[in-house]
């Protein structure tokens, strides 16, 4: 069994970017209006939501940084929850997120790719071309890690910068040009509208696909330069920022636009605002950026998916784990892990195919619903931080006891907003069913696990 070479290591600027790069992509483009939806046009309130749901993602990734510091091996956040909890949790987290929570969310940037290679282009793409367009550049992204994974780390550093540029433009020009008069009259008029109503708590779903992401670069923490050191800092710095940029844009946009627009043309506000602020030229230009932003979210999250199913073998939890764990020497990359996973991928993508020509999630996607559930799971790694906190293992009040208390508050909000879609209940179900075969597979070949 080969292990993945220690040369070339990432510092830490290439690891908040790698984290801002998967982050920040179509999910503040995509849900701003859904976002909006939700609150009833209500742009405080949204920016309230943003911050609940952001309590999760805050606070989480400064709990799990704890646990981080503690190890330098692959897999990270199932090397977490096999060494510090037991061998059942490190599989059940691992197996959710190789079947459902990156391959969910691959399936879906892929998707919103095809959308926006379709505004860029002005084509009338059918569900079947986008499929096609989608599976594309999945293809193709999955070919460049799997066999120059070197430039895959450099696009996704060069991504990080770039997508930052139209997201915070976009905000400041909209913060220039607005008509305060309009948005003041606006906001005040709908601020009554909503105080007898919770339907806003549906928002937090879409705001946790806007965050998704922060957790990719624990799966690569044994390439990582001082990783004890270097991991923390930037699950608590990279969420921090993006926090800010987003909010920024979200009530930008919101003022200059106004919520009754965004939501009246949904998806294709983002165009008619590059075109408005830049003219035919200049909105080219940005829809070409957040393209670009898009390709990034899904070429990071294909980079942390390829090393799931590796991780896992390494530790005898994964089927035919002689076969995945093994790393091509002369590309130093887990090639049997990258097929299983591209493979699972393409299967999600054509789920997505049938929900959006059949309608049934609605506005909302099954990327949403999963990574709420995935917080679910989260949990047990923050009450295992608390634990160490109880045993003076980590000595910090603030680290030991109040983030991971308000990170599992955070948790529960996520689910809470996640109950709202109609087909939570469904889709909970398949999630349970990939549960329930880890914990099955964990019982039944659990002597072969490879203890640390």
């Amino acid at each position: 069994m080969s292990k993945i070479s220690h040369k070339d290591k990432y510092g830490l600027f290439t690891i908040v970017m790698m984290i801002v790069g998967t982050v920040i992509g179509s999910g503040i483009y995509f849900k701003s209006n859904i976002i909006l939806v939700a609150t009833n046009g209500n742009i405080t309130l949204g920016v309230i939501v943003f911050c609940i749901a952001a309590i999760s993602i805050i606070f989480g990734s400064i709990t799990i940084a704890q646990l981080a510091a503690r190890t330098e091996e692959a897999g990270g956040v199932i090397s977490y929850a096999t060494n510090e909890i037991n061998l059942y949790a490190g599989c059940i987290i691992g197996w959710y997120h190789s079947f459902l929570f990156y391959s969910s969310s691959i399936g879906i940037a892929g998707w919103i790719t095809s959308i926006y290679i379709e505004e860029l282009f002005n084509w009338h793409l059918s569900l079947e071309q986008k499929l096609l367009i989608a599976a594309s550049f999945i293809s193709f992204f999955f070919a460049l890690n799997l066999f120059a994974f070197k430039i895959g780390t450099y696009f996704q550093t060069s991504v990080a910068i770039i997508k930052l540029i139209p997201l915070i433009l976009i905000a400041i020009l909209c913060y220039i040009f607005m008509d305060l008069d309009n948005i003041l009259q606006f906001s005040s008029s709908k601020i009554q509208a909503n105080n007898n109503s919770f339907s806003w708590i549906s928002a937090i779903a879409p705001i946790a696909f806007a965050f998704e992401g922060w957790i990719v670069a624990t799966t690569v923490t044994h390439k990582v330069k001082n990783p004890k050191k270097n991991i923390p800092i930037a699950l608590t710095l990279a969420p921090l920022g993006i926090l800010f940029v987003y909010v920024f844009y979200f009530v930008g946009v919101s003022l200059y636009l106004t919520p009754d627009n965004i939501i009246k043309m949904g998806d294709s506000y983002l165009k008619y605002l590059a075109t408005n602020l830049f003219g035919i030229v200049g909105g080219k230009l940005v829809v070409t950026a957040v393209l670009i932003a898009v390709l990034g979210t899904l070429n990071g999250k294909i980079m942390a998916l390829i090393q799931m199913p590796y991780s896992l073998s390494l530790r005898g939890m994964f089927p035919y784990s002689n076969k995945i764990s093994i790393v091509n020497k002369k590309f130093d990359t887990p090639i049997n892990s990258g097929i299983i996973t591209f493979i699972i991928s393409i299967f999600v993508l054509f789920f997505v195919y049938i929900d959006k020509k059949h309608t049934i999630l609605g506005i909302s996607d099954i990327a949403e619903i999963i990574i709420v559930i995935n917080y679910l799971l989260y949990i047990m790694l923050y009450v295992k931080v608390i634990n160490l906190a109880a045993k003076k293992e980590i000595k910090s009040i603030f680290k030991g006891y109040i983030s991971p208390i308000m990170a599992i508050i955070g948790s529960c909000m996520m689910v809470y907003g996640g109950l709202q879609n109609r087909m939570f209940i469904y889709v909970s179900l398949v999630c349970f069913i990939i549960i329930l075969a880890s914990i099955i597979f964990c019982s039944t070949k659990k002597h072969r696990f490879m203890n640390k």
